[in-house]
């Protein structure tokens, strides 16, 4: 019996130790700072600016008009939600080694806007290749947690 215990006790500690080596890493900070760089542009009334610097050059697919609408877009809600409070982190999913989705809470005097950050490295350097923005989360990306899961 103690023979039995023992290595139930021994099997699951060995899983234990096999889903923490399978988590995906944290993302590096390089991707909290590309984060704080854009929504500080926006929180200074710069939304067009933040967009620009983020994507322009860096995202081959997206064109400067594009990422032009999209900050007049914001800057648009924001005169509607009033100015920047703060943001913060409610999500990240490592989808792989090289490619992360953060999605953040912007609080705004009138009403929260949530943006997903995408977050991509062909090597050294992480970049933000797509920002999906909406006054809804899961809209914007935010996946809750399973039932039962906790938060």
């Amino acid at each position: 019996m103690r023979a039995v215990i023992g290595l139930a006790f021994g099997l699951l500690f060995a899983a234990a130790d096999l889903a923490r080596a399978d988590a995906p890493a944290p993302p590096p900070a390089d991707v909290h700072a590309l984060a704080d760089q854009f929504f500080t542009e926006v929180k200074d009334g710069h939304a067009a600016d933040a967009f620009r610097s983020a994507m322009v050059g860096y995202a081959p697919v997206i064109d400067e008009k594009s990422v032009n609408t999209a900050g007049t877009r914001v800057e648009e809600q924001l005169r509607r939600f009033g100015p920047v409070i703060d943001w913060s982190l409610i999500s990240t999913t490592t989808v792989a080694p090289a490619y992360v989705e953060q999605v953040y809470m912007v609080r705004c005097a009138l009403a929260p806007m949530f943006f997903r950050l995408n977050f991509y490295t062909a090597g050294s350097k992480w970049r933000i290749i797509d920002i999906v923005f909406n006054t809804n989360a899961e809209q914007a990306g935010y996946r809750p947690p399973p039932a039962g899961a906790g938060r």
